[in-house]
């Protein structure tokens, strides 16, 4: 049976693989790195196995912000990073113009643009997010029947 992510409506074929999913939604962090002093927590073990091999627990040389002294492991990771001294926001919607300074974002973006709006039949209030939809949905339901 699948299962499906009620934000952007994807399916996933474990609990498990929604479970991790649905992280991304939520500021919960239950998996921290163990390493002593960092004490670092994130959303997925695989971004704690990423932290481990790319951090400053290794002999990893860093790079260093020249603006505010924050330090990371790639030119990748500072190239954004700098973008949020500068406000540079390079990944623009075609549809509304609004810009992003990270593609992700931007890619988030783009996932609730495109949703077509449900439009609720009782009062007529349209909805991009499906369960907002369904929310509306039973609260005239609620009334109705009382």
């Amino acid at each position: 049976m699948p299962f499906m992510c009620a934000v952007f409506e994807k399916v996933f074929h474990a609990r498990a693989t929604l479970s991790e999913h649905l992280r991304t939604h939520s500021n919960d962090r239950p998996f921290t790195c163990l390493e002593p002093g960092c004490g670092k927590s994130f959303k997925s073990q695989s971004a704690v196995n990423r932290h481990l091999k790319s951090s400053l627990h290794n002999d990893v040389k860093t790079i260093q912000c020249g603006e505010c002294g924050r330090e990371f492991d790639t030119p990748a990771h500072l190239e954004v990073h700098i973008r949020t001294h500068t406000d540079e926001k390079p990944f623009s919607c075609l549809q509304c113009q609004k810009s992003f300074a990270k593609k992700c974002n931007l890619t988030t973006h783009m996932k609730i643009q495109s949703t077509e709006e449900l439009k609720c039949q009782v009062c007529g209030t349209a909805y991009k997010k499906k369960t907002y939809f369904l929310k509306q949905v039973k609260k005239h339901e609620t009334v109705n029947h009382n």
